[in-house]
């Protein structure tokens, strides 16, 4: 992992990290989703990245490339894509089953983010 991007050093760009999915069981690879908490506003913020071990998660990826959680329904609105994509055959079912757990941990963290 690179220490100086969002996603090893979020701090670096003004962001704290509020929870993550890996998404599917990533072996030597890895599918994700993050939320980030500004950390001067409180906004939220979300991305998405993939690949195998070889460059760092989230690589290349700026705040400008981050989508704004505007209201917590955008974020419930993103997971359950990426659940409906994993039921279409991506995951096994037992993959898709704690994806939705850990979904459902990640927006209550967001929420709590937002108090």
């Amino acid at each position: 992992m690179s220490y100086s991007d969002i996603y090893g050093s979020p701090e670096k760009y003004g962001l704290r990290t509020i929870g993550e999915v890996q998404w599917g069981d990533a072996c030597y690879s890895f599918d994700l989703t993050v939320v980030w908490q500004d950390t001067t506003t409180g906004a939220l913020y979300f991305a998405d990245d993939s690949g195998c071990s070889c460059p760092s998660p989230f690589e290349g990826i700026g705040r400008d490339d981050l989508t704004l959680i505007d209201r917590p329904q955008t974020l419930i609105d993103h997971l359950n894509d990426r659940i409906k994509q994993g039921a279409e055959g991506y995951w096994s079912e037992s993959e898709n089953e704690a994806a939705k757990a850990d979904t459902g941990a990640l927006v209550l963290k967001a929420r709590e983010a937002l108090r």
